[in-house]
């Protein structure tokens, strides 16, 4: 059976990132990364937490999970058995071995599938990826973002962006881009615009300072995707009801 151009993002995902993040975990810790306080718990955990996301979308991309059904203990077993192989073989290239460290990566492993026991794949992926851009800045990496501007806009504007791309794809579902109605930016901004407010109020409350080119390239990654998204699915709803009509009249 072919695979779904779904089916095979996931697993292109996967391919992807799960190298990328084992050499992440067996390379010396650089001393920048060192000087920022990174929260390692809070790194295993979204590590992990995007990996059982790609390995189960990889494996059943179309369903959610089921606790009754082999795939999610498949995920589950794969995913015990990797964190402790992982956590086993950085005592060999002179990182520590951390039992605290395989907690915190079971933690995701778990937090995922829970989030996917509810959730199917456009709304799972907005949940993980509004968790990571909510603790990446403020519990996980120090001052290691506000240390390097560039790294710190990058982050912003792409995250932000990236969030509102996986948005539009679960607003489609309530808010189909039938025609020109100025609803539709309006409640596609909200949700990330949302996210931002609670970042940067926790990143204020939590006693970091908020800088304002932070706010300023989130916003600036909606409102271009919003821009992209909004007339680019009118034309293709457009283009899909004359397809459809077309079709009636022939018959």
């Amino acid at each position: 059976m072919a695979l779904t151009t779904r089916h095979k993002f996931a697993i292109a995902a996967l391919v992807l990132y799960w190298p990328a993040i084992f050499a992440a975990t067996h390379l010396p810790i650089p001393d920048m990364v060192q000087r920022a306080g990174v929260n390692d718990k809070m790194i295993h955990f979204l590590a992990y937490l995007i990996l059982t996301l790609f390995f189960w979308l990889a494996l059943s991309p179309h369903k959610k999970v089921n606790w009754l059904k082999w795939p999610v203990w498949l995920t589950f077993g794969v995913a015990i058995f990797y964190g402790a192989m992982d956590e086993t073989l950085q005592g060999f290239v002179g990182r520590s071995t951390d039992l605290a460290d395989f907690l915190a990566n079971m933690v995701g492993v778990i937090t995922c599938l829970i989030i996917l026991t509810f959730f199917s794949f456009w709304p799972a992926l907005m949940i993980v990826s509004a968790v990571f851009l909510y603790i990446l800045p403020n519990f996980s990496t120090g001052y290691l973002l506000i240390q390097n501007q560039m790294l710190n806009t990058a982050f912003h504007f792409i995250g932000f962006a990236g969030f509102t791309m996986i948005w539009v794809q679960v607003l489609e579902k309530f808010l189909p881009m039938h025609e020109i109605n100025f609803k539709w930016p309006i409640v596609a901004m909200l949700i990330p615009l949302i996210l931002l407010a609670a970042l940067k109020l926790t990143t204020a409350i939590i006693g970091k300072n908020v800088w304002p080119i932070d706010i300023i390239t989130a916003i600036a990654g909606v409102l271009i995707i919003i821009a992209i998204s909004w007339p680019t699915g009118i034309f293709r709803h457009k283009i899909t009801q004359r397809k459809q009509d077309n079709d009636a009249y022939k018959w």
